[in-house]
């Protein structure tokens, strides 16, 4: 009996399935040009807060950055937990700091760069808040620019900015973003290795009565 079970727990691992990334939530790239969120000094951020919809781990967000010709100072990119506005958001689960080049020159209505976020472990479940964070690190010429492009409204989110330290939000203008959610799927195996421990109990059971 042991025998048995031992070999359909291995075949049950052996037929185990990889995470599967998919993506989740997105607000598309406006199409119409001259639709862009600017970061011109270290004192202003764009701000993206977005609604989980599948269980996982945040693996990977993409954003419609870009930079001017002049641009010579980064940027960071970070991720909170909790929606509204930046100044009552709960603690930081991501951050990581982009040279300008990291991104592509701006051309509108922009283009989707990745950024990887999987080293963070950052779990998830359907209708959590999340919040993406994007400022620079520095104070910048007039022409020293970072973009992200708008897309339309989203609903299950807001656009916020700073200015000279006060935030001010969009109802009607998202910017836009794309989250992946990896997801490990149950295998077949395990309902076969539980339909099996049953039936194995069962003939144990009848030949003992």
């Amino acid at each position: 009996m042991r025998r048995i079970i031992s070999l359909l727990f291995l075949f049950t691992i052996g037929t185990a399935q990889a995470a599967v990334v998919t993506l989740d939530q997105q607000n598309p790239i406006e199409t119409r040009p001259g639709y862009s969120g600017a970061l011109a000094g270290g004192s202003r951020t764009l701000t993206q807060s977005f609604t989980v919809g599948l269980t996982g781990t945040l693996e990977q967000v993409d954003l419609a950055l870009g930079y001017t010709p002049e641009t010579t100072v980064g940027f960071e990119v970070s991720i909170y937990s909790g929606g509204g506005s930046p100044d009552s958001l709960g603690s930081v689960r991501f951050s990581n700091t982009y040279a300008a080049s990291y991104v592509p020159e701006y051309v509108s209505p922009g283009v989707f760069t990745a950024f990887d976020v999987s080293t963070a472990g950052i779990t998830v479940n359907a209708d959590d808040e999340f919040t993406i964070i994007v400022s620079r690190l520095s104070p910048t010429t007039g022409t020293d620019w970072v973009l992200w492009s708008i897309g339309d409204e989203y609903a299950n989110g807001q656009s916020y900015g700073t200015l000279d330290g006060v935030f001010w939000g969009s109802n009607t203008q998202d910017l836009a973003f794309q989250t992946h959610v990896s997801m490990v799927p149950i295998p077949a195996a395990i309902w076969l290795f539980a339909s099996a421990l049953a039936g194995l109990g069962w003939m144990r059971r009848k030949q003992t009565v």
